[in-house]
Formats: structure tokens, C-alpha cells, sequence
């Protein structure tokens, strides 16, 4: 911030008096030479008032040109987004002492019932309530050891996990979370603005290194949803305290390009494994290692109609769209969103053209409401910072 050094000029040492001509015979003209203040220097207080003013006046008009802040410290935040667009490294050699997955294990406190229910219906799928009373005071005091846990998991080097294996504690970090997210609003209603700010930093960072594992859209679906809970603090605090959070806007467009860009790697690689599966039902013959549900298809393929090359033209078409228009669909009602190319799948007839192929579409192709709802609100929140 501007903190010019304010000089101010003293009176009281070095200025002189001006000559004065006295004038012998009048003692009134003395008495006035005597007591004439003295001038002040060019160099005091009125020039280095002058310039503080014009400095100021600088300032403002900038801040209202350019709708820039002169930044407390843009480090304040410490988003580090991870650079998809230029780093696609092998998350499965992470090792065991530095994945974040690896912390919640089977020894891993689970927390009450009742605790993730009142956590789901302040923070679930029908948005934030989150009241500010002795009950959720309650459950942050018997979960302490979870807002500890996601600070820890914030500084490991990542996170991976097989999900085949049907042992990726999926639900473990998002009770850990939610916990966490109730403490940063509970810290950010009453006042304690640095622990919200530290809190929804470390979801913003544990979020961000699961959404990187995009090969797995449940780590990306729960990674954005820990963005979310991190961003929709920070927006609440900057929204009253605008001087404690400051995001410059040279790093929004980062941001916001790295966020589209890991959700275009998602639509690409759900792209590409379907056009694969194209190929095999196409093939007639399901190879070994390959999901059993291709079988339907392939019986059916064998029946019905199929073209191979119209099927793969939908999801070709569904990732131009998806893929091109990321963020435009934010203040659509998201139950009209679904990208169908016009076709109504309840008329589907065995009889019609490309029957199978467009079964196939209709159960394949990539839509996620909760990750398009969470982009959208990450981006708003970042947007108004």
C-alpha cells in the first residue's frame, strides 16, 4: 500500500526572520516586525502535503481506470494451481509417505452417524445452511482431529489410488473435508479470519492435487468439490474483509485456464475410451481385460443396427461441445444442460437406424452435473476475488 513519508516542515528551529526596516519614530510598525510569523520553507509541510494529495489522487484515478487494488500480498492466498496444461506426471509413483490417500486408512477415526448426516445437510447436494450455534460448535469439538488430518494431507506431494480396487476412501476425505469447511465458515462468521483463511487454503490444495488424477473421475469430482468448499470461504471473507485476500487479476487467467483445461484432459480421455469401446463392439470380439458390459452390445450389434461411424460422430460432437463451452452453461438450469444432439432417447425404437449406436451414446456419453456445478461456482468464486 501507498504510505508516502510525510514530512513535515519545522517551524520552530531553522527559519529565519526577513529583514525588517524600522522605522525610529514608529513604535507600531516595531511592534508588527516583532511579532510577524515567519514564512515557511519551500521545502516543508505545504509542498510534501501537495504531493501525499496528488499521490492519492494518482492512485484513485488508476483504481478506478484500470480496477486494479495495489495488492496487500498476492502470496496471502498461495493458490498454486497445478499446470496441467504442461505437467502430466505419473501420479502412481507417488510414493506411499507422500500420497494423500495413504492417510486415510483403515485406522482412520470415521466420524459419528449423526455427524455426517448434519455435515450432508449443511453442505450436501442442497447447498450451504450452515447455522452458527452450539450444535455445530458440537461436532467441530469431537472432530478436531480431522481439520488436523486435512492440514496434514495439504502437504503431501499428491494423490492416487486404484479405484478398481474398490478401496479408494473416497468417502473418507470428503467427511474430512466437510468437517474442515464447517470450521473455515464457523471461523469466518465469528470473526477468527485467519483460521478461515488457512483452512480453506488447505482444501483449495488438498482439492487441487486429487482433481489432477483426472484419469479417475472420482478423484476429480471430489478434488472440485474441496475447491469449491475452499473458494466459497475465501469469497465469503473477502466479501467483508476485501483487505485480508487480495488475487491479483494477472493470476485469475491462470486460474481459470487451468481449471479448463484439466476438465478438456477429462472429456478427451472419457472420449477416447469410448471410441475404443466403438472399435471392440464393432470387432464382435470382447479382448481379455475389457469391461463385460461391451458384451451387451456386441449381442445386440448382432440384431440391431449399428454404424460405427455415426456412433463415434456423437461423441465426437458431445466433446466439441462439452469441451468448447466450459463455463457456459453456469447460469443454465443444469437439468436442461444434458448435450443430446436432439435426440430423444425415450422414443427409441429396436426398429431405427443406428439402434445400438445410439443406446451406446445414451448411456456412455460424458456429462457430470456435480463437476460442471462445482466449476462454475470455483470460477464465480475465484472471479471475485
Amino acid at each position: 500500500m501507498f504510505d508516502p513519508d510525510f514530512n513535515k516542515g519545522d517551524s520552530s528551529g531553522d527559519s529565519k526572520k526577513p529583514e525588517q526596516i524600522m522605522i525610529a519614530e514608529s513604535h507600531d510598525n516595531k511592534v508588527d516586525a516583532e511579532n510577524e510569523e515567519p514564512k515557511k520553507s519551500s521545502g516543508g509541510t505545504y509542498k510534501n502535503t501537495l504531493r501525499f494529495l496528488t499521490a492519492v489522487i494518482v492512485i484513485t484515478i488508476l483504481y478506478r481506470i484500470l480496477g486494479f487494488v495495489v495488492p496487500v500480498e498476492d502470496s496471502s492466498i498461495a493458490l498454486n494451481p497445478i499446470s496441467v496444461e504442461n505437467k502430466d506426471r505419473d501420479l502412481s509413483k507417488i510414493s506411499e509417505s507422500k500420497n494423500i490417500f495413504s492417510l486415510f486408512t483403515n485406522e482412520y477415526a470415521e466420524i459419528l452417524k449423526s455427524d455426517r448426516e448434519k455435515l450432508e445437510s449443511y453442505l450436501g447436494e442442497e447447498g450451504r445452511n450452515i447455522p452458527v450455534n452450539e450444535k455445530t460448535q458440537s461436532i467441530i469439538d469431537r472432530n478436531l482431529t480431522h481439520i488436523s488430518l486435512l492440514e496434514e494431507a495439504s502437504q503431501r506431494e499428491g494423490a492416487y489410488c486404484q479405484s478398481s480396487d474398490q478401496k479408494c476412501p473416497y468417502s473418507k476425505i470428503l467427511d474430512t473435508a466437510r468437517v474442515s469447511a464447517l470450521f473455515a465458515t464457523l471461523n469466518d462468521r465469528t470473526d477468527n479470519i485467519d483460521e478461515a483463511i488457512d483452512t480453506a487454503k488447505n482444501l483449495i490444495s488438498v482439492g487441487q492435487k486429487l482433481a489432477e488424477n483426472y484419469r479417475d473421475v472420482e478423484s476429480l469430482s471430489l478434488g472440485l468439490e474441496l475447491e469449491n468448499f475452499g473458494y466459497s470461504v475465501l469469497r465469503s471473507v473477502n466479501e467483508r474483509y476485501p483487505a485480508e485476500i487480495v488475487l491479483a487479476k494477472s493470476r485469475r487467467g491462470p486460474l481459470l485456464l487451468e481449471l479448463d483445461n484439466l476438465y478438456k484432459k477429462y472429456l478427451n480421455l472419457e472420449k477416447e475410451k469410448n471410441l475404443k469401446a466403438i472399435d471392440i463392439v464393432s470387432s464382435g470380439i470382447l479382448p481379455k481385460g475389457e469391461p463385460q458390459e461391451l458384451e451387451d452390445y456386441i449381442e445386440l450389434s448382432k440384431e440391431y443396427s449399428w454404424n460405427e461411424e455415426e456412433t463415434k460422430n456423437l461423441f465426437e460432437l458431445s466433446y466439441i461441445i462439452e469441451s468448447g463451452g466450459i463455463g457456459s452453461f453456469c447460469d443454465s438450469d443444469f437439468e436442461k444442460v444434458r448435450i443430446d444432439k436432439g435426440l430423444d432417447f425415450s422414443k427409441l425404437q429396436k426398429k431405427d437406424d443406428n439402434y445400438v449406436g445410439k443406446i451406446f451414446y445414451r448411456d456412455h456419453y460424458v456429462w457430470s452435473e456435480d463437476i460442471d456445478k462445482n466449476l462454475c461456482e470455483i470460477k464465480g468464486s475465484i472471479n471475485k476475488l
